[in-house]
């Protein structure tokens, strides 16, 4: 399978996880999330990247953007992660509250 690496394509990358993270659509994201991996992977084959980006200035913009879509992901995917965390914690806490009620 051939991966595009045009402007146009990690531009629409970028909409896919902007919408998705939006929607917290966490299946699309882990599958946009190996798209990107290969994306960039084939971005930096053949023709060094930084050649690439010199000729062309819409490609390193993409990226930028994607950059920004991805760290986006990553906060919410750590905020997210956090939450459960908390909300975990406060199962634990409640079970433990409920056992020792029924104790007395």
């Amino acid at each position: 399978m051939s991966v595009t690496t045009s402007p146009q394509s990690f531009q629409r990358l970028c909409s896919q996880i902007d919408q998705a993270l939006a929607q917290e659509n966490w299946e699309a994201l882990t599958s946009l999330d190996a798209q990107c991996r290969q994306a960039l992977k084939a971005a930096g084959e053949g023709q060094a990247l930084s050649e690439r980006l010199q000729s062309d200035p819409a490609l390193g913009q993409a990226l930028i953007e994607l950059q920004h879509s991805y760290q986006a992901l990553v906060n919410r995917c750590q905020q997210h992660r956090d939450d459960l965390r908390e909300e975990l914690v406060r199962t634990r806490q409640a079970g433990k509250a409920a056992r020792a009620y029924s104790q007395t």
